[in-house]
């Protein structure tokens, strides 16, 4: 479900149904005319399956995989003047992400069946150079239900990771 979601929320944002330009009218404030506004659309390569999508550094960023089944995670950076396209590689897939200081900051699990628990830790992509770093193992793990009660957020200079429980991190 949340695939269809973030697919939704992709083609919303970018309109990938189709190529070109539509115009949409809003109204305007105070004025009661109406503007008109640009949709346009990028079609992004290859089998691409979009999972997550942030603003950073004045461009459209979509985590995604390259197959439903693969785990090997990329991050599109998008454009959104020319509506050209990049992809990086990412060490791990991450199902958490914020965006601050010049970097998106993903949070990559690992799951242990015998304790049913995911570890956690922090992917940080420089949205200026394009290198990925994997911080330090964060000293948070959930159990069962835990791993989809997690929220993570970048504010007041900080990274926030929020795991199921009753600690901020």
């Amino acid at each position: 479900m949340s695939l269809v979601l973030v697919a939704g929320l992709l083609a919303a944002v970018l309109s990938t149904i189709s190529s070109g330009a539509r115009r949409v009218a809003r109204a305007t404030s105070g004025h009661g005319g109406a503007a008109t506004n640009r949709v346009r659309a990028v079609a992004l390569p290859g089998p691409f399956i979009p999972e997550q999508v942030v603003s950073a550094a004045r461009r459209i960023w979509v985590v995604g995989s390259a197959q439903p089944t693969d785990l090997q995670c990329e991050l599109e950076e998008i454009d959104p003047t020319t509506l050209h396209t990049s992809t990086f590689a990412l060490p791990e897939c991450a199902p958490y992400v914020a965006v601050g200081d010049g970097h998106i900051f993903l949070s990559a699990d690992t799951f242990t069946r015998a304790t049913d628990s995911d570890a956690f830790r922090i992917e940080s992509f420089d949205t200026a150079t394009g290198e990925t770093t994997v911080l330090a193992p964060v000293d948070v793990a959930t159990s069962g239900t835990g791993y989809a009660h997690m929220a993570m957020a970048y504010g007041g200079g900080s990274l926030w990771l929020y795991p199921w429980g009753d600690e901020a991190l």
